[in-house]
């Protein structure tokens, strides 16, 4: 059953912040990433961690949406 697991395509919640990085990686080695979904809902480390989260996205390729803290629309980033 575990083989069937391996390859799906998924989209990763990627903060920017060092656990939700970690689960891009892992996600990555074991699945196809088509996006990393991140969300903007004011908070201080914000600023630091969206874009780690872009970074992150655009090292494996892969397009970032940001979300605003009240939904909207999806903005490509990347």
């Amino acid at each position: 059953m575990w083989v069937q697991l391996l390859h799906m395509k998924v989209v990763v919640l990627c903060s920017g912040g060092m656990d939700s990085v970690t689960a891009l990686h892992w996600a990555a080695r074991d699945h196809v990433v088509v996006a990393a979904l991140s969300c903007d809902y004011g908070a201080k480390h914000g600023a630091r961690e969206l874009p780690m989260a872009a970074a992150q996205a655009a090292r494996f390729g892969r397009r970032r949406l940001r979300r605003g803290a009240h939904g909207g629309t999806e903005r490509p980033e990347g």
